[in-house]
């Protein structure tokens, strides 16, 4: 049953990741503009027409859709994700020439919240209906309703040009993960610490907990042992999405602060139409997404046996 389980999971991360690779040559192709006029192009002067079909030759971009595609496959399965249009360089190096930046935006959001969803999650259940659950909810709601770049920019405006206390944009230290940080964690941190406040509530009310508290347990042993485990199993969903989302690159707001990672990395490889780098950083964000979703159903097996049985 093992060695099954390991085969369908593979194979579904393999499905999906031919459908994420496929969805965007399609889309790619789709979109307006010729990868070879912009390669040759200069300033306001358009490229010859003869030169940019010689280098649409050159690039393979006059062959079919479904050939380029099966063609870039067989690359990939030798580890060859292909060259850079503008640059030339191997699309793997230049991903992870910006890896490393974003691994520590990601790694220090997902963080922080964690450690905001399971604070927010806890104080909004045990002073449920008090003040400091009322001031959680609008917080909440303020978060939902204000966009990410938003935040990012009145942030930037208020501590970095105004007060000069943080780096504007960047990746200069420490002190430059504090805003992207903060923006990126905020809406996750206070969304995710309601879902948690609704399944400890949840849970408060079963036997087990009145039988706990009646055995005189204090309520920190309750806490730990009995509430939150099993209040976690939604909750630990929601922290592989998040992370996935991360890890794939925030591109709005590694954007907003100028940060050197792969979703600054797409968003160039989309405005210059290089096609090889943008699939290949699609391609990265699909796979960790995918990968970080499976780390956490395991989790929520480990947690909660019989998590996922209930489909079955």
């Amino acid at each position: 049953m093992r060695g099954a389980a390991v085969i369908r999971e593979s194979t579904y991360l393999v499905l999906v990741l031919l459908g994420v690779s496929w969805i965007t040559f399609s889309m790619i192709y789709l979109a307006p503009g010729d990868p070879a006029e912009l390669l040759l192009s200069s300033g306001l002067e358009s490229a010859d027409p003869a030169r940019v079909m010689a280098v649409r030759e050159e690039l393979g971009l006059n062959r079919p859709l479904v050939v380029q595609y099966f063609a870039w496959l067989k690359r990939l399965a030798s580890g060859d994700l292909g060259c850079s249009f503008r640059t030339g360089d191997p699309v793997a190096r230049e991903i992870l020439s910006r890896l490393p930046a974003t691994l520590c935006l990601a790694g220090a959001t997902f963080l922080f919240t964690v450690a905001g969803s399971l604070a927010l999650g806890l104080l909004g259940a045990l002073k449920q209906n008090r003040s400091a659950d009322h001031v959680i909810g609008i917080l909440g709601i303020l978060s939902i309703s204000v966009p990410d770049y938003w935040l990012g920019i009145l942030l930037i405006l208020l501590f970095s040009l105004k007060l000069g206390w943080l780096p504007v944009m960047g990746f200069d230290g420490t002190t430059s993960l504090i805003l992207p940080v903060f923006t990126l964690g905020l809406s996750m941190a206070v969304v995710q610490g309601r879902v948690l406040r609704a399944s400890l509530l949840e849970i408060m009310g079963q036997e087990y907990i009145l039988f706990a508290r009646s055995k005189g347990l204090s309520g920190r042993v309750i806490v730990l042992r009995h509430l939150l485990k099993n209040a976690l199993v939604p909750v630990v969903v929601m922290w592989g999405t998040c992370l996935g989302s991360l890890l794939g690159g925030a591109v709005i707001i590694e954007s907003v602060f100028a940060w050197p990672g792969i979703g600054k990395l797409a968003v160039d490889a989309v405005l210059g139409r290089d096609l090889p780098l943008l699939q290949g950083v699609v391609l990265v964000m699909g796979f960790s997404y995918v990968l970080c979703n499976r780390l956490a159903d395991l989790a929520c097996r480990c947690l909660d046996p019989r998590w996922g049985r209930e489909g079955r």
